[in-house]
Parts: structure tokens; sequence; C-alpha cells
């Protein structure tokens, strides 16, 4: 028998969602402008630099984090151009990003499972860099396609919270897709709200594509930014680091990309499983509002 909202919403709930992402808060543009120059090819390091240092509030924060412990340089980064020198121009993205992913928290005091979305989607950020790092993939648009992928919950998640736990308690519970409950539930489900996301941000054709991909519709074969990126997503997940409570982690399947990964990278993995949760940390405490 489906399965009704709280509140009885339905489709209504499917409206609601779409017309709140209209208010929340716009994408920089900034980061805008960072993912459009991303996509060209030797673009001049002083120009990524003057689109950075036009936003007074983003050049201070990545400073802050470029002086921070994570990097640990032995001399303080007082400009974005030496920033750029020092971390890299994707590092330097990766960070502008992410502080543009936060500013969806901003306005309000976030809930329990937008914090996990968001901790799976940083977590899967970190993992699609990896993977790119040692498969000869630009690991700056990895980092960038693993953060966005399951954007769509964490608008879920701050636009219809109840009605999501609910989703995900049911398909817990009666071993169900958790994007079927989603549409029972809400009358919408999350990765629909991800594609609508991705227009209202006006984001590049590529990130567009990697928020509508859906993997459980079989393996990909080829290696593009989506498989990437949604590899991250299928081990972190098998990590243990879900998109949202109560999932099994195992809903996932891996992709064709992960499966054929190399036994070289696999024999890497506990490293990088050892050092997942303490960037995790450091990002959390750095980028998580409230």
């Amino acid at each position: 028998m489906p399965v009704k909202g709280p509140i009885g919403l339905g489709g209504k709930a499917a409206g609601a969602i779409l017309v709140g992402l209209e208010k929340l808060p716009a994408f920089p543009p900034v980061a805008q402008q960072l993912l459009q120059l991303g996509g060209q090819p030797d673009v001049p390091l002083q120009r990524v630099a003057r689109v950075v240092e036009s936003d007074a509030v983003m050049s201070g924060e990545v400073l802050r984090l470029a002086n921070s412990a994570l990097f640990a340089f032995r001399y303080p980064v007082n400009s974005i151009m030496q920033a750029i020198a020092i971390l890299g121009l994707e590092r330097l993205e990766g960070m502008v990003l992410t502080i543009a992913m936060r500013e969806l928290l901003k306005p309000r005091k976030a809930s329990a499972v937008a914090k996990q979305a968001w901790r799976h989607n940083l977590a899967s950020a970190l993992a699609a860099e990896w993977l790119a790092d040692r498969n000869w993939f630009d690991r700056g648009a990895a980092y960038t396609g693993g953060l966005l992928h399951e954007a769509g919950m964490l608008a879920v998640a701050l636009l219809a919270e109840e009605e999501l736990l609910l989703a995900a308690t049911t398909a817990h519970r009666e071993s169900r897709n958790l994007l079927e409950c989603e549409e029972e539930i809400l009358g919408i489900n999350h990765r629909v709200v991800g594609e609508h996301l991705a227009q209202v941000w006006k984001l590049p054709a590529d990130l567009q594509a990697v928020m509508a991909y859906a993997p459980e519709n079989g393996g990909r074969q080829k290696l593009d930014l989506a498989a990437v990126s949604w590899s991250g997503c299928s081990l972190v997940n098998h990590l243990g680091f879900v998109l949202a409570p109560p999932i099994d982690p195992s809903q996932v399947p891996p992709l064709q990309f992960l499966e054929d990964m190399d036994l070289s990278v696999y024999a890497q993995l506990p490293d990088f499983r050892n050092d997942l949760p303490m960037k995790l940390n450091f990002f959390e405490c750095n980028f998580m509002p409230g």
C-alpha cells in the first residue's frame, strides 16, 4: 500500500519544493565564473585570481583555509595568487565550490539529515578526487562532480525534512528503493529536484548531467565526469558514509568503472579509508555552519 506523507502533501509537496528551490541562496557568481573558466583551456592564473578577489568574503575564506592546519605551510599565504601557486588551481576551485555549497545551509539551522547529506556529498567529492588521481582524470572536475552529485538530497532535506525522513525510514523498513518512496510521499524524488536545482544555478552541462544521472539504471562503461563522480559516491556508501539514514549502503550498486578498477588501486583503499574521517572532520569544522 502506498505510504502517504504525514500531512497528506503528495503532489503539493513537489510543487512547494520546486518553488522553494528558487528561494534557496543563489549559487555565488564567483563559483559560477570559476566553473566556466574551468572548461576553457590555458586560462591565465591572474584571471582566476581576479575572479576570486572580486568577492571579498570568498577571498577571506580562501585565505583563512589556505593558512589552516590542513595544509600547514611554513609561511603565511597572503594573497589569492600565492594561494593558487601553492595549492594549485584545482584545489583552489574545490575550496571555492565547497564554500559555495555551504551557503545552502546558512540561512537556517541544518537538520541531522541535511548534515548527513552534506557529509555524504563531501565524502563523495574526496573519493571522486582520489579515484580520478589514479585513473588519469581531471581531479578538480571529479571533486566538483562528487560535491554536487546529490545536491538534490540536500535541498529536499532543507525544504521537506519530515517527509524525507519518512521516505527513508519506509525504504529501509520495507527494503524498497528510496526514490520510489520519495515519489509516493513527496510526489517527487531528490534526483529530479537535483536536476531542477542545477538549472536554477545555471551549472555547466557536464555538471547538470552528473546531477541527472541514475546509477541504478546500469553500469557506465565510459570514463567521464558522471562515472567518476558516482563511483566516488558508490565507494563512500560502501565505506559507510551513506546519503540518508537509515539506508543500507548495499542499495547503491558499484558502477562498472569501479568494478574494473586496477588491483593496485584497491590496495591503496585502506589508506584512503583511514584518512577520510580526518579530512571530513576538518571540512565540517571549517565549512559547516551552525
